[in-house]
């Protein structure tokens, strides 16, 4: 979580990108010792770490492998690019990836904000996922993205 800059993942996604398969009991756990929270408002609570935790915490060198499992995770699964919670986590892996120059990954990425980030009026997030993504098409000389990335 410290490596996902304190976006919220559900259960599901803790799961899978930690392959713990007692995420849920683990995530309880830091509930109750108040290192993480979780929204109840929904049916799959998103966690995420305690805001000042969160606000101490450096994603450092060795969190670098947690990064590569998410964006994997992310960019692989169309459900859970489809799931409403992860638009944040999305962000921070978009830019991420540009940071790190997995172009390609990129691209997914800016794919899967692209409409999310419109419809919801996230104007300044939408204009940084299409520069990203729009760096990337160059980076990749593919000109069917960069013409697509520019229509948006």
């Amino acid at each position: 979580m410290v490596a996902m800059g304190g976006t919220a993942l559900t259960v599901e996604q803790v799961k899978a990108i930690t392959q713990i398969p007692t995420a849920g009991e683990v995530l309880s756990s830091l509930c109750a010792f108040h290192l993480v929270e979780n929204s109840q408002e929904i049916s799959d609570p998103p966690y995420q770490l305690c805001a000042d935790l969160a606000a101490v915490m450096e994603p450092g060198e060795a969190l670098q492998p947690w990064l590569a499992r998410a964006t994997q995770y992310f960019t692989a699964k169309g459900t859970a690019l489809a799931a409403p919670s992860t638009v944040d986590a999305l962000i921070y892996l978009l830019a991420w990836t540009q940071q790190t120059k997995q172009w390609s990954k990129t691209l997914v990425l800016t794919h899967a904000l692209d409409r999310r980030l419109s419809v919801n009026r996230r104007w300044a997030q939408w204009e940084k996922a299409l520069l990203y993504g729009l760096n990337a098409a160059k980076q990749l000389g593919d000109s069917n993205a960069q013409a697509w990335i520019l229509h948006q």
